[in-house]
C-alpha cells in the first residue's frame, strides 16, 4: 500500500529533498509506514529516521528535539515514550535495560518540566 497523501505532504514538510531516504525506510519495513500515534501525523519512520539517520542517541532526543513530539503530542509524549524506544533500540543496539532507563529519564525529565512550566503559571 502506498503513503497516504496527508502522509507525503507532511514527510515534505518536514523533510524536503530527503524524503526518499524515509520512504526508502518504509520500502525496507512496511510496518514504519504506520503512524506513531493517530492523533498526529508522525510516523514510526520517522523515529526510525532520528536514530538511524539524524543521530539521536536517546528517548529524550526522539521526542525533544529531532521532532516535536514534546510540544504537539499530550502529556509531552510521555504515553509515547515506550513506542519510541522500541523502535530505535534495535538500531541503537539497546538492552532491554537501556531501553528501560532511556524511557525513565525521558519521563522523569518531562514530569520535572511540566512541573516548573506549571510553578511559573502560579506565580504569574
Amino acid at each position: 500500500s502506498q503513503l497516504s497523501e496527508t502522509a507525503v505532504v507532511h514527510l515534505l514538510n518536514r523533510y524536503g529533498s530527503l524524503i526518499g531516504e524515509i520512504t526508502d525506510l518504509i520500502a525496507g519495513d512496511r510496518t514504519l509506514a504506520q503512524r506513531l500515534t493517530p492523533e498526529l501525523p508522525y510516523l514510526r519512520a520517522e523515529i526510525h529516521y532520528a536514530a538511524s539517520h539524524e543521530g539521536a542517541r536517546s528517548v529524550e532526543d526522539v521526542i525533544a528535539r529531532r521532532t516535536r513530539l514534546a510540544f504537539e503530542a499530550e502529556e509531552s509524549g510521555d504515553s509515547l515514550a515506550r513506542e519510541v524506544a522500541n523502535i530505535i533500540s534495535p538500531i541503537l543496539g539497546w538492552s532491554s535495560k537501556e531501553r528501560n532507563d532511556s524511557i525513565k529519564r525521558y519521563l522523569a525529565i518531562s514530569k520535572h518540566e511540566r512541573n516548573s512550566a506549571q510553578e511559573l503559571l502560579t506565580i504569574a
